[in-house]
């Protein structure tokens, strides 16, 4: 027959077993969920900057479409005619018309990737905007050359003037800027720029 003070004993030791369980349980739970959480992290910080590279490519592309030399003429039919416009002043107006229309698609997103960003910025506890910079330069670049170029051309064609031999020089700037293709050293520059901000995103990961 078994002591009272032996049977306490095993309570006592029983009690001590149920505790330790439920401790051991508590902490593996605790770890577990840490690691899961790790894991989610892992993967939301993954499929961000999977998104911004995709979107930054897409850029890259778009921007260099918006580029090519050749407009047609079906890109300017939704534009509003002025009753009194010119000749030149249309042909001036429809090609600015189906420029802007075709960077259009660059700007969205270029938008998108700063909302992305903003998400990244919260998961990686970085500054990510900054990156995206250069990105907003070019097409700062190529919006500010549209404005000008047939803006000047505009001006000139509804006055019935000719462009003087002075303003020659910054107009050719702003047409090679507008007007180009694949290999010209604006497409280069916009191949480095996104290949640039795609390396900066992965380092982050």
């Amino acid at each position: 027959m078994l002591q009272p003070w032996f049977k306490d004993l095993i309570s006592i030791a029983s009690e001590i077993a149920v505790g330790l369980s439920a401790a051991i349980v508590a902490v593996v739970a605790i770890l577990g969920l840490s690691q899961w959480r790790k894991e989610l992290q892992g993967k939301a910080r993954f499929e961000a900057a999977r998104k911004l590279a995709y979107l930054a490519y897409q850029f890259g592309d778009q921007y260099k479409r918006a580029r090519g030399m050749w407009t047609s003429v079906s890109e300017s039919t939704e534009r509003d005619r002025h009753p009194d416009e010119n000749a030149s002043e249309a042909q001036h107006r429809d090609e600015c018309f189906a420029r802007m229309n075709r960077i259009r698609p660059a700007q969205e997103t270029l938008k998108e990737i700063h909302q992305v960003c903003w998400e990244a910025e919260v998961l990686f506890g970085k500054d990510i905007g900054r990156l995206i910079e250069p990105l907003e330069d070019l097409f700062n670049m190529l919006h500010t050359a549209i404005e000008m170029y047939f803006g000047h051309h505009i001006e000139r064609a509804m006055k019935g003037t000719s462009v003087p031999e002075s303003d020659s020089a910054w107009l050719e700037d702003k047409f090679k800027i507008i007007y180009g293709h694949s290999e010209d050293a604006i497409s280069n520059s916009v191949d480095k720029t996104v290949a640039s901000f795609v390396q900066e995103i992965r380092s982050l990961v």
